[in-house]
């Protein structure tokens, strides 16, 4: 069995960021499954916010495009293939990653400027719980 590389994004925010150039868009992550192809790697393009794709890849489609039913999708996906690699196309405007508090802030003697937190896909990592800081502690 070959192994599984999810690649995912939100269908909705990448067109209406690249407009007429999200076939673009479509084209490349097409030629990056036929690369993975020759690599001996079952890639998969799921768009979570698409019916039809998150359909075929088995899962609900996200109906709000947050922070909190990214990281769903993404624990459903991972579920379902237990893949060997998750790739998250686009930054925070496209696929919404969770503020948590900023761990430099909550360092004995930080320096740091009390500013508010950090946006990071970190907590995307499957199956781990959704979480407002890090070490685990739920919002």
């Amino acid at each position: 069995m070959k192994p599984v590389k999810l690649i995912v994004s939100c269908k909705k925010t990448l067109e209406f960021k690249y407009g007429k150039k999200f076939t673009s868009v479509k084209q490349l992550l097409s030629k990056l499954r036929a690369s993975d192809k020759k690599k001996g790697l079952d890639s998969r393009i799921v768009f979570i916010d698409d019916p039809a794709s998150a359909k075929a890849a088995g899962i609900k489609a996200v109906k709000n495009i947050s922070a909190k039913e990214c990281k769903d999708a993404i624990d459903a996906l991972y579920k379902k293939y237990i893949p060997a690699y998750i790739v998250i196309v686009g930054a925070q405007d496209i696929f919404p990653f969770q503020e948590i508090k900023n761990p430099a802030l909550a360092a004995p003697g930080s320096k740091m400027p009390a500013w508010g937190g950090v946006i990071a896909d970190e907590d995307h990592a499957p199956l781990a719980a959704y979480v407002r800081s890090l070490g685990g502690a739920s919002r």
